[in-house]
């Protein structure tokens, strides 16, 4: 079966683009409410961060990013960012803003990457893939083998994450014991103190959400065999598994970063009708 919908590639770029401004609205917004972690005395200084830049790009760092990151400036470059994510429907009205704001959005992730100590995760990186094949395939010819190419870009990338991570976790004995669940759980950061005396109420508990994590990532360049019924199933367990990580853990980037990609997917494998 297909999914009953008809689009150009272009549209399946830009229903990604508008997925992930969504994603990047909410991390936005998150970073300006606790602006306070990149002030001088947060955890996030300038003043500490730059010195990662200083030996590589010698001048750069006092010339260009100080104006841009340091305290007092780069609440406003987040701001810039915010409003253009919450900007992003009106590309729907002039297509022609597509590529600049995916652009610009991108800028910002890399503002955000200099900026940020503690370094990125799968969400960041999504984007940046995510971002930069919108902002080349809708620069690129409509229905060419360019925009071909990004879509294929974006798909490998998002199969090889969920492939690449289930290799990482069976090769963990803490993954395939069950362990790695409960410590994940425990902890501050991400973790849920009442799930996890709940999972604990029978050791075979977290080694099935484990195995099933770890089934699912494994699984999941199956869709490769363009078969509509197992991708679609797929897709909703991987927006579910985002879902619950985001509910759960707090990871609410992964769930529209990884979202975002799904629609490149889904026409990669035949699942949704396409025209050029």
């Amino acid at each position: 079966m297909f999914i009953n919908v008809t689009m150009t590639m272009l549209q399946i770029l830009h229903l990604s683009f508008l997925i992930a401004s969504i994603g990047l609205l909410i991390s936005l917004a998150e970073d300006i409410k606790y602006r306070e972690v990149f002030s001088r005395h947060g955890i996030l200084a300038w003043e500490i961060g730059q010195t990662r830049f200083t030996h590589r790009l010698a001048g750069l760092s006092t010339e260009l990013l100080d104006p841009l990151l340091r305290e007092g400036r780069y609440i406003w470059v987040q701001r810039m960012a915010f409003g253009i994510a919450a900007l992003s429907p009106a590309t729907l009205l002039v297509p022609d803003l597509l590529p600049w704001f995916a652009v610009m959005l991108l800028a910002s992730i890399a503002l955000q990457t200099m900026r940020n100590l503690l370094g990125t995760d799968g969400a960041d990186q999504m984007n940046i893939v995510v971002l930069t094949a919108v902002a080349l395939g809708s620069s690129l010819p409509s229905g060419g083998l360019g925009q071909r190419a990004c879509c294929w870009f974006v798909a490998v990338q998002l199969m090889l994450s969920y492939f690449i991570a289930g290799v990482a976790k069976i090769r963990s004995e803490s993954w395939r014991s069950g362990v790695a669940i409960r410590g994940i759980l425990g902890t501050e950061s991400y973790g849920n103190a009442s799930l996890d005396r709940l999972i604990a109420w029978h050791p075979i508990i977290p080694r099935l959400l484990c195995w099933g994590v770890m089934a699912f990532e494994l699984a999941f360049p199956l869709v490769l065999l363009q078969l509509p019924e197992l991708t679609l199933s797929l897709v909703l367990m991987g927006i579910g598994f985002h879902a619950v990580c985001a509910l759960v853990m707090g990871l609410n980037g992964f769930l529209w970063a990884f979202s975002s990609a799904y629609p490149s997917l889904l026409w990669c494998t035949g699942t949704i009708k396409y025209i050029s």
